[in-house]
């Protein structure tokens, strides 16, 4: 969806001679691919950006309608979601990893304890 977005306010850009959004909307789905999800993620709200500048436009004479945008808006905030999951669950697991010599020793001393007795 993005790409096709993209590609259509270059189409855009170059009827009415704008080389700012063409370079601003400038994106191939091979480079998409081979970029951080943080890059991608600004070159998606850009391309957002400048859409929703002139949705009717776009709708009439570029067939991008009005539900695009919006799904465009939906998978951008459901990437930001899940953009931090990987460092959060890492930091989770180190939380369990340091915890886990306090718990090897009560429970080596619960079981002295009750062997001893």
């Amino acid at each position: 969806m993005l790409v096709k977005i993209a590609s259509q306010l270059c189409a855009l850009a170059a009827k009415n001679n704008d080389p700012m959004l063409s370079a601003k909307a400038n994106s191939e789905k091979s480079t998409l691919d081979k970029m951080a999800v943080s890059d991608l993620l600004t070159i998606a709200n850009i391309v957002k950006t400048e859409a929703t500048a002139s949705p009717a436009l776009l709708a009439s004479d570029y067939l991008i309608p009005a539900s695009d945008l919006t799904a465009l808006g939906t998978a951008i905030t459901k990437l930001e979601g899940l953009k931090d999951a990987p460092r959060l669950a890492i930091g989770d697991r180190k939380v369990a990893t340091f915890s886990l010599p306090g718990a090897i020793r009560s429970t080596r001393g619960l079981l002295r304890k009750e062997i001893d007795k």
